[in-house]
């Protein structure tokens, strides 16, 4: 399925003033709310997916199996109430719609199985780590579709791009992370690579910061982000 989530970057013209030209907030400014999009697809047949939570140092998981013929909708609100039993912040979904938003985490993973996929986007200009990890038998080589909004820090311009990325699932996560950094790197971004398995892009060629991605990969791939 081609499907894949929209990002919104939502700085506030108080946040703006305060991220710098490197894409990245000052020590000691206010920094962007970290909110986090997650959107299931589930085919016909059924499928899994799990979602995991981190949120003051406090970990949630949500896993779930499904009977064929449930809907994206019916499975998003089921993790979304276990996710508020839990005390996490989740908003959402709308009537008919499959997307989750998850308010404040420090970090928020989900994976698909059995032909049901995921997406997620950081909305809210607090574009963290990302990990892109196989974690199943039954993942292939696929092809990550990626879009990100910029801002410009001199005159708040914005900027909405996408790309694509080819990933291999015998390279495990470190090989997703470099495929990134050497897509990015062609169109002329600065991106960062630590402990050599995740990636964060800074900023675009034209020195604008990037303040939202989102990302969608098929069946069987995790998609991760850590503020």
């Amino acid at each position: 399925m081609g499907a894949f989530c929209l990002a919104l970057g939502g700085l506030g013209a108080g946040v703006r003033a305060a991220v710098q030209e490197d894409g990245l907030v000052p020590r000691g400014a206010i920094a962007p709310a970290r909110i986090v999009q997650v959107t299931l697809w589930v085919p016909t047949a059924g499928g899994a997916f799990q979602v995991d939570v981190r949120d003051e140092g406090r970990d949630v998981v949500v896993p779930l199996h499904l009977q064929p013929g449930t809907t994206a909708h019916e499975a998003a609100n089921f993790v979304a109430e276990r996710l508020r039993r839990e005390g996490i912040l989740a908003i959402g979904p709308a009537d008919g719609g499959s997307s989750i938003f998850i308010d404040g985490a420090e970090r928020v993973a989900a994976l698909g199985l059995g032909g049901a996929h995921v997406g997620l986007a950081a909305t809210d200009g607090g574009v963290g780590l990302l990990r892109v990890m196989p974690l199943a038998a039954e993942a292939e080589s696929c092809t990550l579709a990626l879009t990100a909004t910029t801002v410009s820090p001199h005159d708040g311009k914005r900027s909405y791009q996408h790309f694509n990325a080819s990933c291999d699932p015998a390279d495990g996560a470190p090989g997703s992370s470099a495929r990134l950094l050497e897509v990015t790197a062609k169109l002329g971004w600065a991106t960062e690579r630590p402990g050599g398995n995740a990636w964060r892009p800074i900023r675009d060629k034209s020195g604008r910061a990037v303040v939202g991605l989102s990302i969608s990969a098929q069946s069987g791939w995790q998609l991760e982000l850590t503020f």
